[in-house]
């Protein structure tokens, strides 16, 4: 050791190795291959000329998912137009149904009640047509029978005499009960 005071290096010298010697304990390098800045730029425009591309197709994709959501949109709304056109064509077929059962019911009441020589078809209509049945093909299947009961439970329905009218239809000579009034002619 030296005596002027400074500490010499006691540590293991390193050596370099001499040319064609691998340093113990490194790995064997591969070469790195020399930058190629023409190469470099082709990849750089390649990417950036796909990510131009990619815009323009999600811009497509945009447009084309607003038209379909468009045509949808048209479709449902035809549809509910449809829907509503159904629905009151179905409410008037249910209207002209009701109304023809009852101008049925109204006809067979006033035929059978000429059969039955019932004298106001009317009155019989209104008591009998909470208890009207009708067949599949909406028409009334027991008029007779309710006729028949009513004239066994009300008599008084029947026409008595061959020229007896309504009760208060006409006046006059066909009815003694009430005479002309004064200064008329008959």
């Amino acid at each position: 050791m030296p005596d002027d005071g400074t500490i010499a290096d006691t540590s293991a010298r390193t050596t370099t190795p001499s040319a064609g010697e691998t340093p113990a304990g490194a790995a064997t390098a591969t070469p790195e291959p020399e930058f190629d800045r023409d190469r470099a730029m082709a990849t750089i425009n390649n990417l950036r000329q796909f990510e131009r591309q990619a815009k323009d197709q999600a811009k497509i994709i945009a447009d084309m998912e607003a038209r379909l959501k468009a045509i949808d949109d048209a479709k449902l709304s035809e549809t509910e137009k449809e829907n509503k056109l159904a629905q009151e064509a179905s409410e008037r077929a249910t209207t002209l149904e009701s109304q023809l059962r009852t101008e049925r019911a109204q006809l067979a009441i006033e035929r059978e009640a000429r059969r039955l020589n019932i004298v106001d078809s009317e009155t019989a209509a209104l008591i009998i047509s909470g208890r009207l049945e009708f067949d599949a093909d909406g028409k009334p299947s027991n008029v007779a029978s309710l006729l028949e009961q009513l004239v066994k439970d009300k008599p008084f329905l029947l026409a008595t005499g061959a020229g007896t009218t309504r009760p208060g239809a006409g006046a006059g000579i066909t009815n003694p009960g009430q005479q002309p009034a004064a200064g008329t002619t008959l």
